[in-house]
């Protein structure tokens, strides 16, 4: 950790040093190209959802959990909720596909409220559950066009009886 910052400090101190010898003429210009270094070399810290590479570098004891396919959405959301560092990765060998899990297990006590939510969630009657924008629309849909075949009988009906 604090070599990382004596590696910061040293190259700021070099940006400084050409900055004096190349005449940059404002501060801005010498903040705009530690900026530009930051953004290059700056610490690179992943959260959330991530590749199983990612969380192998933090040193940290690495959990696995098998999980299906069926909700793996509402899995993710919950997830970002509460702030769990995780990985997934799809196993095609079994049918149907699993996910295997991946996550610290220094999230254990995270993980267990985010998995109580999560399984309130997929037990949870869907009956209860909101209808998806896409449903509406395709509700909304079927809808007006059984209107405009109802509308087009009627209008024939009348016509036939002229």
């Amino acid at each position: 950790m604090f070599e990382v910052q004596d590696e910061i400090v040293k190259k700021q101190m070099q940006l400084i040093e050409f900055a004096i010898t190349k005449g940059l003429p404002t501060v801005a210009d010498l903040l705009i190209e530690i900026g530009k270094w930051l953004a290059q070399n700056g610490d690179k810290t992943y959260t959330g959802k991530q590749s199983v590479e990612n969380l192998m570098r933090s040193g940290n004891k690495l959990s696995t959990l098998p999980l299906s396919s069926k909700n793996i959405k509402d899995f993710q959301k919950i997830a970002r909720k509460y702030g769990i560092d995780y990985a997934l990765e799809k196993d095609n060998s079994k049918q149907p596909p699993q996910y295997d899990l991946t996550y610290y297990a220094r999230d254990t006590d995270t993980m267990t409220a985010a998995f109580k939510e999560y399984l309130s969630l997929s037990l949870a009657p869907q009956i209860s559950r909101k209808p998806t924008f896409a449903e509406r629309i395709n509700s909304a849909t079927r809808r007006m066009k059984n209107q405009i075949n109802d509308t087009e009988k009627n209008h024939r009906k009348g016509a036939h009886e002229k």
